[in-house]
C-alpha cells in the first residue's frame, strides 16, 4: 500500500472511531421505574407529560429493562359497561318534608334516609307533578344532622322531555339524601339511589392536578387558558372563585352554564365542567366565559380532572426499569401476556411512581464537570490529515519532476 494510502485508510478508521466515541443522541423520552412491592407484577400510571409526548394510541411506548431488552406489557383501561350489564336500585325510605323557616311555603326539603351501606353514583326521584322546571339542590350527611352540598341540577318535566336525575361526580356513600327548592311546583314522591359499574370503574382511573392556566379579556368574553394538556384525556375542570356570577361557558365545541351565588340562607353553586374523555392535539386548551356587561370572574385556581391508563408488566424487585416514550410514529408490540390480563388482574399488581426525563428537558441540577469538546477534536483531526495530504502530495510531484 502507497503512503497516500495508508494515510487515508488511517485518516477513514480515525473518524469512525472517533463517531463511535462520541455520545448516542437520547431522542425517546424515558421515566425510571424502580422495581419494589409484594406482586410479582407490577403496573405505573400514564401521566399529563407522557400523554403530551407520546402517540396517541401509545403505539410507541415500550417498557425496557436494565439490559434495555423490551419486557412484555398490556393497557390497563377505563372499560364501558359490558353487554348486560346494568346499574343497580336501591329504593330509599322517605323523611320529613320540612318548611324552611321565613319562606314562602312553596319553598320545602325534602329528606330521604339509606336503609343499608351503600355506594352511589346516582339518585333519581320519582314525581306525579305533571310539569315543571325547577332548580333542586342535593345535600348528603351521615348523621342527618352535619349536610354537605353535594350539587345542583335543572330538573324538569316538559312536553320536549324530562329530567329526574343527578348524576354524581364521583361515588358516596351518605346515609341521608335532601333535597331542597325554592319557590317551585315540583312535588318528589320517591327517590332511587343508583350504582353502576362503569362509573365506578371510571372513577378508579381519575386523576387530579392544578391546572396551568393564564386568562386574556377579549371583548366582553374572559378566555382562560390551559396549559399542557396534548393527548390527555379530560373528564372534567373545577372552578375556585369567590365571585357570585350567573355566565355561560364555551369550551370544547360545547356550552355549559357556571353559577356561584347566595340568596338568603342558600348557596346555589355549579362551578364543573365535563368534558367527557375529550382530548385536543393542542397544548393548550381553551374555554371562554361569556360575561356580557359583567366584570369578569375571579378565578383563583382551575383543578382538572383526567382519565389515565396504567402500563402493567412482570418486573423484577431490587432493579430499575424504564417506559419508554415520545419516539414517533411506529407500530404497537402485541404480546402473550395480552391473552391472560384478567388473570393479573385478578391476582393484583404493585401500582410503582415512576421519574420522568424528557429529551429536551434542561436540568438545574448541580452541573457536572465540562465534557470533552469532541466536535473540536474531530475539527483538528479533519484539519491536521488534510495538510498532511497536502505535503505527501507535493513531495510525489517534486520527485516526478526530478
Amino acid at each position: 500500500m502507497t503512503i497516500t494510502g495508508k494515510i487515508a485508510h488511517w485518516m477513514a478508521g480515525s473518524i469512525l472511531a472517533l463517531a463511535a466515541a462520541l455520545p448516542a443522541a437520547a431522542h425517546a423520552d424515558i421515566a425510571t421505574i424502580p422495581i419494589t412491592g409484594e406482586h410479582e407484577y407490577k403496573a405505573v400510571r400514564l401521566t399529563p407529560q407522557i400523554y403530551n409526548r407520546a402517540n396517541p394510541d401509545l403505539s410507541d411506548v415500550l417498557v425496557l429493562d436494565e439490559n434495555g431488552q423490551p419486557v412484555p406489557y398490556f393497557i390497563h383501561t377505563f372499560e364501558i359497561a359490558k353487554a348486560g350489564e346494568t346499574a343497580k336500585m336501591f329504593p330509599l325510605r322517605a323523611g320529613e318534608t320540612l318548611i324552611h323557616a321565613n319562606t314562602r311555603s312553596s319553598d320545602f326539603y325534602r329528606q330521604f334516609n339509606v336503609n343499608q351501606d351503600i355506594l352511589a353514583t346516582a339518585i333519581f326521584i320519582q314525581s306525579t307533578t305533571p310539569l315543571f322546571a325547577c332548580d333542586v339542590q342535593l345535600q348528603g350527611s351521615f348523621d342527618g344532622i352535619a349536610w354537605n352540598h353535594i350539587q345542583n341540577e335543572r330538573l324538569y318535566r316538559t312536553g320536549g322531555g324530562e329530567k329526574l336525575d343527578f348524576f354524581f361526580t364521583q361515588p358516596l356513600r351518605y346515609a341521608h339524601y335532601r333535597f331542597s327548592t325554592e319557590d317551585c311546583p315540583l312535588i318528589i314522591d320517591g327517590a332511587d339511589l343508583g350504582y353502576s359499574r362503569t362509573l365506578a370503574r371510571r372513577e378508579y382511573f381519575e386523576q387530579t392536578m392544578t391546572a396551568r392556566f393564564d386568562i386574556e379579556q377579549d371583548g366582553n368574553q374572559t378566555v382562560v387558558k390551559l396549559h399542557g394538556l396534548k393527548g390527555v384525556p379530560l373528564h372534567a375542570a373545577t372552578f375556585h372563585t369567590e365571585s357570585q356570577f350567573i355566565r355561560y361557558v364555551s369550551f370544547a365545541n360545547r356550552r355549559a352554564k357556571l353559577f356561584n351565588y347566595t340568596i338568603g340562607f342558600s348557596h346555589y353553586q355549579s362551578l364543573t365542567l365535563l368534558f367527557g374523555g375529550w382530548r385536543t392535539h393542542s397544548d393548550v386548551v381553551e374555554i371562554r366565559i361569556e360575561n356580557g356587561d359583567n366584570v369578569p370572574i375571579d378565578i383563583s385556581q382551575i383543578t382538572l380532572v383526567y382519565l389515565t391508563k396504567e402500563v402493567v408488566f412482570k418486573g423484577e424487585n431490587g432493579k430499575t426499569y424504564t417506559l419508554s416514550f415520545g419516539t414517533g410514529p411506529t407500530r404497537a408490540p402485541v404480546y402473550d401476556i395480552v391473552q391472560y390480563k384478567d388473570l393479573i388482574l385478578d391476582q393484583g399488581y404493585d401500582l410503582l411512581p415512576i421519574q420522568i426525563t424528557l429529551s429536551d428537558t434542561v436540568t438545574q441540577a448541580p452541573k457536572p464537570e465540562p465534557a470533552f469538546d469532541y466536535t473540536l477534536l474531530f475539527n483538528v483531526l479533519v484539519v491536521a490529515v488534510s495538510l498532511l495530504l497536502g505535503v505527501v502530495i507535493v513531495l510525489r510531484l517534486r520527485r516526478k519532476a526530478v
